[in-house]
């Protein structure tokens, strides 16, 4: 089975260092964090969402389907509340802007 998580299949080059660096200063950081803390940082969540991502991968498969959905997402952080809260609320605004696009 081929992998299409891992850092050697990806053919085009992900850099979110820009938002990233942008989020760290909205967050309380300085206007220009250290470039090595930026890499840092984008390493970690690229490596964490391509692991969640492979987990609902591999859940989706096990359930015989062909697309990852919502239910894998909710499977995989329905043991920490913060993370489920965070989620909710995210796809409550999702919805919100749905509504708005659709009633324009």
């Amino acid at each position: 089975m081929v992998s299409y998580f891992t850092v050697d299949s990806i053919s085009e080059v992900t850099n979110f260092q820009k938002e990233i660096s942008n989020m760290m200063h909205g967050l309380g950081d300085n206007p220009n964090p250290n470039a090595a803390t930026v890499v840092l940082v984008e390493s970690i969540v690229l490596n964490q969402l391509r692991s969640m991502l492979q987990e609902a991968f591999n859940l989706s498969m096990n359930r015989g389907a062909k697309v990852i959905t919502n239910y894998e997402i909710i499977y995989l952080m329905r043991k920490n509340k913060l993370k489920m809260k965070r989620l909710y609320d995210y796809q409550k605004k999702l919805d919100h802007i749905d509504k708005t696009r659709q009633g324009t």
